[in-house]
């Protein structure tokens, strides 16, 4: 399995002067370090997997996971924690994905657009299964 980690940081350097005292000049400098989350593919031999990192320690945030065009988590994906898992390799599954992490210093968000291209077969395959349900309604009312 390989296992792909990225972490983004942002660092800012701040300076103040204080120009108030007697003549004299004051300066301090503060340097803070801002981590951003990110949403990152992680690749396995059993499912496509996206993984929401944030921070040193993934046990510390609760994880939120959703499509933005449905404001949840569509049927074949299951989350996990900071993983999201895709149980099968189709485009219907496509779309941007929305990670919210929530842990003791607040509430961010990363995102990642989903793009799997079809294979030929997969594409008749989804087209005869259309076809075999409109020529067979019944069969699908029944159950």
């Amino acid at each position: 399995m390989a296992y792909c980690l990225c972490l983004l940081l942002l660092i800012v350097n701040c300076c103040a002067v204080d120009l108030l005292s007697v003549g004299e000049e004051t300066r301090r400098e503060m340097k803070t370090t801002q981590q951003v989350p990110v949403v990152v593919p992680v690749t396995t031999e059993t499912a496509d997997v996206l993984q929401c990192v944030y921070g040193t320690d993934p046990a510390a945030a609760n994880y939120t996971w959703y499509r933005q065009d449905l404001l949840s988590l569509p049927e074949g994906t299951k989350a996990d924690g900071n993983r999201l898992h895709f149980m099968t390799s189709t485009s219907d599954l496509n779309g941007m994905y929305v990670c919210i992490i929530t842990n003791k210093y607040g509430t961010f968000a990363a995102q990642l657009y989903r793009n799997i291209q079809d294979c030929p077969l997969q594409r008749i395959s989804k087209w005869v299964s259309a076809l075999w349900k409109l020529l067979n309604p019944t069969q699908y009312l029944l159950q």
